[in-house]
């Protein structure tokens, strides 16, 4: 984790913070933590959400295992 020394340019140096970083005081002893600015587009790794339609769509097309396959299964691992 990155140190900061809180100085009077603390404001310039946390004004693009990409990871948390610990702050300092002169002596050196951790003072607080920083966190960057919580950004979604950053983490908008799976695009829009599908519509209603598209939910309908993929329940009548894609395969599905009927329960009394499934609860043996899951019956074995337990």
């Amino acid at each position: 984790m990155d140190r900061i020394t809180i100085d009077a340019d603390l404001p310039a140096k946390i004004q693009n913070l990409k990871h948390p970083a610990e702050l300092v005081d002169a002596a050196g002893q951790v003072v607080a933590v920083a966190y960057p600015q919580y950004d979604p587009a950053l983490y908008d790794i799976y695009g829009e959400e599908p519509s209603d339609e598209e939910l309908d769509r993929r329940c009548r097309t894609e395969a599905r295992i009927p329960a009394e396959e499934i609860i043996p299964r899951l019956r074995k691992l337990a």
